[in-house]
This record gives structure tokens, C-alpha cells and sequence, in this order.
């Protein structure tokens, strides 16, 4: 718990489902590489507790960042010309972009969310 005084925030927790002893590994497909479950635990926190800034995307998303890391490790130049006109309508948020130096590391795929509570997996309302 931080201490009084202490600049806080509040914190999502995602779920890594991976481990080898975990009994949803069992669940009817495969969790990708870079893949976390969203959860509804959250908890209040020390700001001085945050190592690094990461990344949780949708699908289209995280598809869309490794179309862009891939033309980066192959020397290709980014696409920054648009084959169709942005619409402000359409465009990602800014808060939901990631820099195009962002180490591949930190940037996760969510599909699902976790139901800690009853230890099962739901399907992502988007």
C-alpha cells in the first residue's frame, strides 16, 4: 500500500495465462505469444512502483504494430502515406497509438478477459 503522501494511480491488472501449472492452459485454444487476459482487478499504487510503459492492444491493433515492426527489421521505409484519406471518425485515438520505437517486448495483444473470480475466460467486449 503506498504511503501517505505518495503520488498513486490506479492500476489494471492483465492476466498472463502461459504458465505451465496453470489449469486454463487447458482452455479450447492457445494463448499467442504476447498475449494477456484483461481483468477487472485493479489496485492502487505507488507511482515509483512503474518500471516501464507497455502496450496492451486490440487484435486489428496489435496486427497493424507488427505489420509496422516487421517493414522496420526489414529496412522498409513506414508507411506514411495513407492509400485511403484518414477520417477522424475512423482514426485510433492518440492515447491508443505506439511509438514506432516501441520495443516489440513491451507491446501485448488482449483478446479476452479474465474472470478471476471464477477462474475463467470470457470473451472481450470491444
Amino acid at each position: 500500500m503506498p504511503s501517505r503522501g505518495d503520488n498513486t494511480c490506479l492500476a489494471s491488472w492483465n492476466e498472463v495465462l502461459s504458465s505451465p501449472g496453470n489449469s486454463l492452459h487447458l482452455s479450447p485454444f492457445e494463448p499467442l505469444q504476447n498475449e494477456v487476459f484483461a481483468s477487472r482487478h485493479q489496485d492502487q499504487n505507488s507511482v515509483a512502483c512503474i518500471e516501464e510503459k507497455c502496450y496492451v492492444l486490440t487484435f486489428a491493433e496489435y496486427c497493424r504494430f507488427c505489420a509496422m515492426a516487421k517493414r522496420r527489421g526489414e529496412g522498409l521505409p513506414s508507411r506514411k502515406t495513407a492509400l485511403v484519406p484518414p477520417s477522424a471518425d475512423y482514426s485510433t485515438p492518440p492515447h491508443r497509438t505506439v511509438p514506432e520505437d516501441t520495443d516489440p517486448e513491451l507491446v501485448f495483444l488482449c483478446r479476452h478477459v479474465y474472470d478471476f473470480r471464477h477462474g475463467r475466460i470470457l470473451k472481450n467486449p470491444q
